[in-house]
């Protein structure tokens, strides 16, 4: 998600395709794709990560929610045999 933001916001390149060796950078070395609009480059991303992270926590919410109910009933189906 980030890459495409990334892709996106970034000049366009007119000086045709590119091939996979000319894509592999060293450490330390510039990128190719660098956004220079601020906060436009990543805000977008930035909303979706926190909407996921947001869904991703209702979830584990109801799972909780579920396991739990799942345990309650769990607890008063056993029946335990004094006699025997």
């Amino acid at each position: 998600m980030f890459g495409r933001n990334l892709d996106a916001h970034a000049p366009d390149d007119n000086s045709g395709t590119q091939s996979p060796l000319s894509l592999i950078k060293r450490a330390g070395l510039p990128s190719d794709h660098q956004c220079f609009d601020g906060r436009e480059c990543y805000v977008t991303s930035l909303y979706v990560t926190v909407a996921a992270c947001f869904f991703a926590l209702v979830l584990s919410v109801w799972a909780g929610i579920r396991d739990q109910r799942k345990m309650a009933e769990a607890k008063r189906e056993v029946v335990w045999d004094a006699e025997e």
